[in-house]
């Protein structure tokens, strides 16, 4: 049952900021969702739920690229399911989709279709906050998900990888990261260049390898430095890099910066 003093929980969105871009309903009640929206039982969270058999930290919807919208669990206990399905994985979301978080149903609408037009309308119409950054690029993803997926029951696969996406989520923000998309059995983040970077990335770095000892999953990560266009979207960054265990030349760069030694 949701905490209805909340005020989390009231709209704060004009409706005509409702109707043009994405929120979800339940029971009547509308939830816009402007730039990454949180849902949990801690006040912490965008919607705020009071209930036990929600987590504190219970799911994400991150909006990704011009439109999308994608709905994570954060390794709920009782997990979040989709359309009557458990989520296993980083989703993207479509109009009418119903989502079930503890006891609470949403549906999710994005009544208007983002088309080609319109994204090309969108990035001319921002060109001028299009600008090469140097920025630290990071990937990681699960090793083998599909027989992995294939060999664990439905729970034990979502809390597994719900398990292991709220925890990079936690390690790569702690140390002043960006998750900028999920990607289906992984994620792709960023630190824009400044004076404390180096030392934020190679102490995610470390984490994120302490984390990979335990094998639960397994999972690889490819580190880069370099320009990366960013702007137009909000977030959005573009390059193509070396894929791997860890770029070693970004690594060593990173704990060179940050005075540590290899």
């Amino acid at each position: 049952m949701v905490d209805e003093k909340s005020p989390k929980e009231r709209p704060t969105a004009q409706e005509s900021n409702i109707k043009e871009g994405a929120w979800l309903e339940a029971s009547g009640d509308k939830f816009p969702i402007c730039g990454n929206c949180s849902l949990g039982r801690s006040p912490k969270n965008s919607i705020v739920l009071d209930s036990q058999k929600v987590s504190r930290r219970h799911a994400i919807i991150n909006v990704q690229d011009i439109g999308e919208f994608w709905l994570i669990d954060l390794g709920s206990s009782n997990g979040t399911f989709l359309n009557h399905r458990r989520l296993h994985q980083p989703v993207k979301l479509c109009d009418q989709d119903q989502v079930v978080i503890g006891d609470r149903i949403f549906i999710f609408h994005q009544p208007e279709e983002i088309t080609d037009d319109y994204r090309t309308t969108f990035a001319e119409r921002t060109i001028r906050e299009i600008a090469n950054v140097p920025c630290w690029l990071l990937v990681a993803d699960i090793e083998n998900f599909t027989p992995l997926s294939r060999s664990l029951t439905s729970d034990a696969l979502a809390t597994l990888i719900g398990g292991w996406v709220a925890t990079c989520k936690e390690m790569i923000e702690a140390h002043k990261g960006m998750i900028d998309k999920y990607l289906g059995d992984g994620f792709f983040a960023y630190w824009r260049e400044d004076e404390n970077a180096a030392k934020n990335v190679a102490a995610a770095l470390a984490q994120l390898k302490q984390a990979q000892a335990k094998n639960e999953p397994r999972f690889r990560v490819a580190l880069h430095h370099g320009l990366v266009v960013i702007g137009g979207v909000p977030q959005r960054c573009e390059l193509r890099f070396s894929y791997g265990k860890t770029s070693r030349l970004a690594e060593n760069s990173a704990a060179h910066q940050c005075g540590g030694k290899r």
